[in-house]
């Protein structure tokens, strides 16, 4: 077994016990779960041909223009300030570090074809755009919680409890604010 194959069969066996399913319902939910998640079955001809459709969509100038309207998700979410300030400071947290590898992730495979997808898509601009809007989001979040660690702990606990994160969240709330520290007190750190 690999470890996709252990990670879904435990995590639909929790879902099957919790929601009450039958063993036919979890087969068939664990078989969606891996036609989705598993990208590794492509086929080299749907690859080539999943790769042309994005050559032919994305690697254009105005694909990459229409990146920048990513950045509405961050202003709706954390506000224009917090979204400015994201777009501005050194991002302290890049897309690696949350687990994003790539634009996107089943876009992956070693071929050639994916090579010159790779090409045209720095070309255009569309990989720089594309970071850089995950990554204000991922930012402009940080900071959004930052300010509201200090100005609001009360209620970032209680959404922590929510998620189940309420023996951490103390912790969590502390390194909130040191980042709010460094925000406000010590701006040199926030450049590259």
């Amino acid at each position: 077994m690999d470890i996709m194959e252990d990670s879904l069969g435990a995590a639909v066996l929790e879902l099957g016990e919790k929601n009450g399913l039958d063993i036919k319902e979890q087969m068939r939910l664990k078989k969606l779960l891996k036609a989705r998640l598993d990208h590794s079955a492509t086929s080299a001809t749907v690859s080539r041909l999943k790769n042309a459709t994005y050559l032919a969509t994305l690697a254009n100038p105005l694909a990459t223009l229409t990146q920048f309207g990513d950045l509405a998700f961050p202003i709706y979410e954390n506000g224009a300030m917090m979204t400015l300030k994201a777009m501005v400071n050194k991002k302290w947290i890049k897309m690696e570090d949350v687990g994003i590898l790539s634009y996107n992730i089943d876009m992956i495979d070693n071929k050639l074809s994916r090579k010159r997808l790779d090409k045209l898509l720095k070309l255009v601009g569309f990989t720089s755009v594309d970071r850089f809007g995950k990554e204000v989001m991922i930012n402009a979040t940080l900071y959004n919680l930052a300010e509201r660690s200090v100005n609001d702990p009360a209620k970032i606990m209680a959404e922590l409890g929510e998620s189940g994160l309420e023996a951490k969240a103390p912790d969590i709330i502390k390194r909130l604010q040191t980042v709010y520290n460094i925000l406000h007190n010590a701006p040199e750190m926030l450049t590259e």
